[in-house]
């Protein structure tokens, strides 16, 4: 074979192979890293781990990737097999809904690939492009949530274009023609062999809501995506993986990224309320600073017992509450959520309701809907609320969990972004808190995330 050609076949939606795996193996790797104890201490140590195997086959996402650095060599490609990503370019309207441009560039971008990722703020309106999608590729399609809340949401809104027929089981719902699914329930259902008929080939269309949880090349997401023989596969996310290891995960188990849509040209539009970042001061406490232990410990002593900090939180929500405005609470841990219920009652009593996830669902539908229509104006919310959750008349979002992710951060500001006829705005309370060096590096990681995004 001539030195400057290749022959790259599809295998599957899910895996490609290469002819000549010696001309990729040095580039398609990511670096990873890990700690290894030495003589005296633990050690650093790194290495980059390969993505094609030394038979030649790869994940199928990473073939416009693999095709362009060879092209880029002056090495020509055939693609040998069927092409499993047939593209459909004819976007699909939905009875009574007019798209905005930006909606319309996204799924057009989207449909011509045929595959990817599209990055998109929350709040923008990624249930709606689902739906689309789905109504343009015109096949069986595959939903996937994380959380009992997404799955019930992502349900009740498709089943405004789609006949819902009902559940099949905890974790999954069968709309006409979509199946909204938990992770958590695909994959037990993987293990367990209790899947009907041929799972590789159930489903036209995946679409991955909440995509950046496909962060690793193991796990749950990547033994379902390696089932699934979906050709077309979609994710959503509003921020991507931080890792290399989690974006090129990403890459190959869906695709490539097809797009993006900014906060600022959502703003613009008054898609999205504008956040307004307001940090407070901890109050200081020389003993905190000297806590040892694991960080899980230091968070427990410092963050979930602070009674301090617990009762400047109390205090700053009970202002908004007082001055008119709807609170969200976000915690990490139960016992800070009901320590903080502890204080809310005395301060303002009855305004404060807890949720966590063993809050019972109909419950915590419930009190959303009396929260959205206000009859409702406080809430203390553990992860449940934290990522994915539709919440459009929040006022204030608190940040009583602190942390340092990025991730975390812009998805905890994220339920209080969707703008509405009399909100514009939306006000984040967070806490500069320096009694540990951790929650002091944690604060301002936290500052330099609002910072990059223009909300400070």
């Amino acid at each position: 074979m001539a030195e400057d050609r290749v022959v790259i076949s599809w295998e599957s939606p899910v895996w490609a192979h290469i002819d000549r795996p010696d001309l990729i193996d040095g580039y398609l790797r990511y670096a990873y890293e890990w700690w290894q104890q030495g003589q005296y201490r633990k050690e650093r140590r790194e290495a980059r781990a390969r993505l094609v195997d030394k038979k030649g086959y790869f994940l199928a996402g990473f073939l416009p990737r693999v095709r362009r650095y060879l092209g880029q060599r002056g090495i020509e490609v055939v693609l040998k097999g069927p092409d499993f990503v047939v593209p459909a370019t004819a976007l699909t309207g939905l009875a009574g809904i007019t798209y905005r441009e930006d909606q319309k560039r996204a799924l057009q971008d989207i449909l011509m690939a045929g595959r990817g990722v599209h990055q998109a703020p929350t709040g923008s309106g990624k249930t709606l492009l689902i739906a689309g999608l789905v109504a343009s590729v015109g096949a069986r399609s595959l939903v996937i949530v994380h959380t009992t809340a997404l799955l019930t949401q992502t349900v009740a809104e498709l089943s405004r274009w789609n006949k819902a027929v009902g559940s099949v089981g905890a974790g999954e719902w069968q709309l006409e023609p979509v199946t909204v699914a938990m992770r958590q329930t695909l994959a037990a259902r993987i293990k367990d062999g209790t899947l009907d008929g041929d799972f590789s080939d159930r489903w036209g269309l995946v679409i991955v809501d909440e995509a950046h949880h496909v962060n690793a090349l193991g796990g749950d997401y990547a033994g379902i995506l390696g089932r699934v023989g979906a050709p077309l596969r979609v994710g959503f996310t509003a921020t991507l993986p931080k890792t290399e290891e989690g974006l090129m995960a990403m890459e190959g188990l869906l695709g490539p990224p097809v797009g993006r849509t900014s906060y600022e040209e959502l703003e613009k539009i008054d898609v999205l309320a504008k956040p307004r970042i307001r940090f407070y001061r901890v109050p200081e406490n020389p003993k905190l600073r000297e806590t040892r232990g694991s960080y899980a410990q230091v968070y427990d002593v410092v963050v979930v017992k602070n009674r301090r900090r617990n009762m400047l939180i109390v205090e700053k929500a009970a202002e908004q509450i007082e001055a008119g405005r709807s609170v969200l609470i976000l915690v990490e841990r139960i016992e800070h959520g009901e320590r903080l219920m502890e204080l809310l009652d005395a301060k303002a009593p009855g305004a404060f309701t807890f949720l966590q996830g063993s809050t019972e669902e109909g419950v915590r539908d419930g009190e959303k809907r009396a929260f959205e229509l206000k009859k409702r104006m406080g809430v203390v919310a553990t992860r449940v609320w934290s990522e994915g959750v539709n919440i459009r008349s929040v006022d204030v979002i608190v940040n009583a969990v602190g942390g340092e992710s990025e991730i975390a951060t812009i998805q905890r500001a994220g339920r209080g972004m969707r703008a509405t006829d009399t909100k514009k705005e939306v006000l984040i309370l967070d806490f500069l808190d320096r009694n540990h060096r951790w929650m002091a590096d944690h604060s301002m990681s936290r500052i330099c995330t609002y910072s990059e995004n223009g909300w400070m």
